[in-house]
């Protein structure tokens, strides 16, 4: 016995990080909190170096002018979610808006001599595009690349075969925001031949042919989520004529701000709606009061019709009769309206009311909707609301309330609520 003892500890005492699997130290990798401390794991060893540098550079930020990806290839085909950009921007947050705008992730414009002040905030546009002409022309030796972001940048012409590259390797989300486009889809390539499972569209700079150009990207027949805002309104049209794919089962629409010039508010959008047939998901952020559609003519307004797989919606408590009747929603998503106060520059959010969840159930019941998840934020905590909801919705299994002011204090488990 005690010989078996002292093999046992002899073995033990021989034991090292480096004899565990790879698999088994990624994954403890992915739990420690902060890069700095796996890049001083990777700095103990050549070993341990081998099996830091996956993680560590599994997600890059690339700023344009950081040379430090090409100076080292190797590390090309590890990463997994990449995000190219002129400027440096907070992680996340790339695939929604802000509630106000920012104007400063506009890309870096070609000089203009007749405008002065123009030329001077935007003198490095010639060497900004060749870096990033060169940066996406690098895109293709990211073999193992999941997640492509790019924003605030110029897209040179190879833009369209990177992305068909990449995604003929793993490519599957792709998100484009503040981008200026400088050619059209290139012949030879079919955009139903993508395997894209994610495609968001914010804020592009173009005009209508090459904006139509773009929106083929959403023709990809493994699609599944499509996030657009209101700088794709024009090109709405076509992509309603084309079709959406019927792998599609959520659309995220943001179509804050003014009208196009010379267009009428949302003309194009019901239209759109009309054509999507497999959407299961929809997703509308405040687009302010919609008074003025009764003027359209029907072809433009919302069928009655659409929109026939339609099972759950996230939009702000005045489009609910225009989407809940006629459609067998079970999942409902109150988003916040925006009130602009005269003292404040940026808007503000608003949160609901008891009353104004008494008005949602109201509209509930009026339409015959018997719903199985309920989420909203509320603005002061009240207990009588779960009173409501119990006698006026019950067959609900998920409630998920998010409340400003006040707490729960009358004993009971609130685990559902967040």
């Amino acid at each position: 016995m005690p010989g078996q003892f002292s093999d046992i500890e002899e073995s033990l005492s021989q034991l090292s990080i480096l004899t565990v699997p790879f698999e088994v130290i990624e994954q403890i990798l992915n739990y420690v909190p902060t890069s700095k401390d796996i890049l001083n794991f990777a700095l103990a060893s050549k070993n341990c170096y081998a099996h830091a540098v996956p993680v560590l550079y599994r997600s890059v930020d690339w700023v344009l002018g950081m040379a430090f990806l090409l100076a080292h290839p190797d590390l090309l085909t590890v990463t997994r979610s990449l995000r190219v950009s002129e400027k440096k921007y907070a992680v996340g947050g790339d695939t929604k808006l802000c509630i106000d705008n920012p104007h400063d992730e506009s890309p870096s414009r070609p000089t203009d001599m007749k405008n002065f002040e123009l030329n001077a905030m935007h003198n490095n546009y010639p060497q900004m595009f060749h870096t990033t002409t060169t940066v996406l022309s690098v895109l293709p030796r990211f073999t193992g690349l999941t997640e492509l972001i790019l924003r605030s940048i110029t897209l040179p012409r190879t833009f369209y075969q990177s992305v068909h590259a990449l995604s003929d390797s793993n490519l599957r989300r792709l998100t484009l925001r503040y981008c200026r486009l400088t050619s059209r889809y290139p012949r030879g390539y079919d955009p139903a031949t993508l395997r894209l499972t994610e495609l968001t569209i914010f804020h592009i700079y173009a005009r209508l042919p090459k904006l139509k150009a773009l929106l083929k990207l959403s023709w990809s027949t493994t699609l599944r989520t499509l996030r657009l805002d209101r700088s794709t309104e024009l090109a709405l049209g076509s992509l309603a004529a084309h079709g959406l794919p019927s792998s599609v089962r959520a659309v995220e629409l943001d179509f804050r701000g003014p009208a196009p010039a010379g267009r009428r508010m949302l003309e194009y959008l019901f239209p759109f709606l009309n054509s999507c047939k497999h959407v299961q998901h929809l997703e509308l952020a405040d687009m302010g009061k919609l008074d003025a559609i009764g003027q359209y003519p029907s072809h433009k307004r919302l069928a009655v019709n659409s929109l026939p797989s339609l099972t759950s919606i996230a939009v702000p408590t005045v489009y609910l009769d225009l989407l809940l009747f006629g459609r067998a929603i079970d999942s409902l998503t109150i988003t916040d309206t925006t009130n602009r106060d005269p003292s404040h520059m940026a808007p503000i959010a608003r949160f609901l009311t008891v009353d104004g969840i008494a008005e949602v159930l109201r509209i509930l019941r009026g339409a015959s909707i018997s719903l199985q998840s309920f989420k909203f934020n509320l603005k002061t905590w009240d207990k009588e609301l779960f009173y409501m909801l119990a006698a006026k919705q019950s067959q609900l299994k998920e409630l998920h309330v998010t409340y400003q002011y006040g707490e729960p204090d009358d004993g009971h488990n609130f685990d559902s609520c967040s």
